[in-house]
C-alpha cells in the first residue's frame, strides 16, 4: 500500500474496497475512511449533486475498453448504460461499504419507468446481452438489488450464455467469461454476501461453463479473465483443475519493475493495463483469489 496515495480517488477506493469486503481488515477500512468524504460528495455541495455530476460528466468516453469494437454498436444502441452504470455503482458501494441509502436520489434523478424499460430491452435482446457483457450485467444486477430491490432471472441469463457459445474468436471469449464472472459478482452483491444456497446451482453451472471456455481456450484468455475466474471459484467454494495452471502464468508474468502483474504469457494481453495503477484489477484479484471467500453478510 505504498502508493495508494499517490492513485486516482478512483483506483484508491477500488482497491481498498475490494480487499476491505474480502479480508475485512482494519487496515483496509482505514485506507477507506481516509477516503469517504470525496468518495460521498467529492467537491459537491450534496451527495444528490456528486450522483448528478457522475451522470453527466463521468461516462468512460476517453478510457481504454476490452473489445470496443464489438461493443460499440451497442453502447450507441444503449446510451443510457453510460449515464446509470456510475451512478448505480456508486449507489451500491455507499451502500456496502459505508452505509449510506441513496435508492431515493437515483429514482430522484432517472424515472423507474425509464430504468425497468432499459432493463427489459436488454433482457430481450440477447446478443446485445452477450457483447456488452460487464456494462448489461452490473447494470442489472445494481438495478435489481439495490433500487427496485427484486429479484435477478439468473436462470434466464444462464441460458442466453449457452445459446451463444463464442467459437474461437479471442474478444468474444473474453466477453463470455466476463458475463460469467460478473452474474457471480452481481449475485454476492461485488463481494458483500454469500451466494444464496437456493441459486448456488445456477451459478455453479455458470462458473463450469466458464471453467470450460479457459480450459479450451488456455493461452487466448488474458490474466484478468483467469484470476476473476479463481475469485469467483472462491466463492462459489468450487475447486477447479484450472489452478495450478493460473498460478503457473502468475508466476511468469510479474512485470519487469518486479512490483506487478501484467500479461507477458498469454496472446491475448490487456496492452492498455501495463502500469502499478492500470494494473491494480489484476493485482488484487490475485490477493483476493488466494483466500477463502468470507464476506461481511453470510447467508444460509
Amino acid at each position: 500500500m505504498d502508493n495508494f496515495s499517490h492513485f486516482a480517488l478512483t483506483t484508491q477506493f477500488h482497491m481498498a474496497s475490494r480487499l476491505y469486503l474480502w479480508f475485512q481488515h482494519p487496515e483496509y477500512a482505514a485506507l477507506l475512511k481516509t477516503i469517504q468524504h470525496k468518495w460521498i460528495v467529492g467537491s459537491h455541495a450534496s451527495s444528490i449533486d456528486h450522483l448528478r455530476f457522475l451522470a453527466i460528466e463521468t461516462q468512460p468516453t476517453t478510457r481504454p475498453r476490452n473489445s470496443l469494437h464489438i461493443r460499440q454498436p451497442f453502447l450507441e444502441k444503449y446510451p443510457l448504460l453510460d449515464v446509470y452504470n456510475p451512478v448505480l455503482s456508486r449507489i451500491h458501494f455507499l451502500s456496502t461499504i459505508y452505509a449510506v441509502d441513496h435508492t431515493q436520489d437515483f429514482l430522484q434523478l432517472f424515472p423507474e419507468q425509464d430504468v425497468r424499460q432499459l432493463a427489459y430491452k436488454l433482457l430481450q435482446d440477447e446478443d446485445a446481452l452477450m457483447k456488452l457483457s460487464t456494462y448489461a450485467i452490473n447494470f442489472l444486477y445494481f438495478l435489481h438489488y439495490d433500487i427496485l430491490h427484486e429479484d435477478i432471472p439468473a436462470d434466464s441469463l444462464l441460458r442466453i450464455a449457452r445459446h451463444h457459445p463464442p467459437q474461437s474468436d479471442p474478444d468474444l471469449i473474453q466477453l463470455s467469461i466476463y458475463f460469467y464472472t460478473h452474474c457471480i459478482l452481481g449475485e454476492s452483491r461485488f463481494y458483500y454476501q454469500t451466494i444464496p444456497k437456493e441459486k448456488r446451482s445456477t451459478y455453479q453451472h455458470m462458473l463450469q461453463a466458464c471453467e470450460q471456455l479457459i480450459v479450451d481456450n488456455f493461452s487466448h484468455i488474458h490474466l484478468d479473465n483467469k484470476l476473476e475466474f479463481l475469485v469467483c471459484a472462491r466463492m462459489l467454494q468450487m475447486p477447479t483443475r484450472l489452478e495450478d495452471a493460473i498460478y503457473t502464468e502468475v508466476t511468469q508474468s510479474l512485470s519487469k519493475e518486479g512490483t506487478h502483474l501484467i500479461d507477458r504469457v498469454n496472446t491475448f494481453p490487456q496492452k492498455h493495463r501495463r502500469t502499478l495503477e492500470t494494473s491494480e484489477h489484476r493485482n488484487i484479484l490475485f490477493l483476493m483469489s488466494l483466500a477463502d471467500y468470507s464476506p461481511i453478510h453470510l447467508l444460509q
